[in-house]
């Protein structure tokens, strides 16, 4: 508990220092201490993010099985495979709205299929509509991928529009 909350810090310090929009740097940092080829995984989805991304399509890039990559993920990270992908879609949509990016943009830009989903989760995490959002002061400063996530994982969303997990 008192490492986590340690790695917590640290993560939240490097973040102050170099900005905290660089996905990639942000899921290094975070997942710091995963297998090589989880966290190779993880920094694919960090890159492609704005794509339909399949626990499938991993799959065969690295050589697993679907479930072994579900599985592994979730027993490296504590976290699955939906709710890393959504806290990093909401983070860059988060981005894509401070930098002026209308809500609909940002949404497919981020690599939401569906608004409204969009809409509904960005509205738990953040706390207000995307539009709200958009219209706040200082609304940059408070990204930050690892809260996101935890914030996901506590309100457990697990599926899109109702599809499995492996295909977004």
């Amino acid at each position: 508990m008192e490492e986590r909350r340690y790695q917590k810090e640290m993560v939240h310090k490097y973040e102050a220092c170099e900005g905290v929009f660089d996905t990639v740097s942000q899921i290094r940092n975070h997942f710091a201490k995963v297998s090589s080829p989880t966290l190779d995984i993880l920094v694919d989805m960090a890159e492609e993010f704005s794509q339909s991304i399949s626990l499938n399509e991993l799959a065969q890039r690295h050589h697993f099985t679907s479930s072994y990559i579900s599985k592994r993920i979730k027993q490296d990270t504590e976290y699955s495979f939906i709710e890393i992908l959504n806290a990093i879609r909401l983070m860059n949509a988060a981005k894509f709205l401070a930098e002026g990016d209308k809500v609909n943009r940002a949404c497919e830009k981020a690599g939401f299929n569906d608004q409204r989903y969009f809409s509904q989760i960005f509205k738990r995490v953040f706390h207000c509509s995307p539009s709200e959002y958009k219209k706040q002061e200082n609304m940059v400063s408070g990204i930050r991928f690892h809260e996101i996530l935890e914030h996901i994982a506590k309100s457990k969303w697990s599926r899109e529009d109702g599809e499995d997990d492996t295909a977004l």
